[in-house]
């Protein structure tokens, strides 16, 4: 039986980081900038629809979080607070 090793496929996360900074963590690098140079950045290199960004920053605010998961094919999932250990630790008790 002949097998191959493959890396995990992982998703992109939008983080907040405070003083007008944000970032972008890829499978293969980090972006770091404002707001519009993130989204320049994931649009024109990254190949992110703009409304999908728009989204996850939109639920960011909603829920007081500071992060946004995008899955492998560029979409929003959820948003997350980076500060919270493991979240669903809490949910089981």
């Amino acid at each position: 039986m002949f097998e191959v090793a493959r890396e995990p496929s992982t998703g992109y996360k939008l983080i907040d980081k405070g003083n007008g900074l944000w970032q972008l963590k890829m499978p293969r690098g980090t972006y770091t900038g404002s707001w519009d140079q993130v989204v320049n950045y994931s649009v024109i290199v990254e190949e992110f629809e703009k409304k999908e960004l728009d989204l996850g920053k939109k639920e960011m605010w909603e829920r007081f979080h500071d992060a946004a998961e995008y899955g492998i094919f560029k979409s929003f999932m959820w948003s997350y607070d980076t500060t919270e250990k493991n979240p669903r630790l809490k949910l089981a008790n």
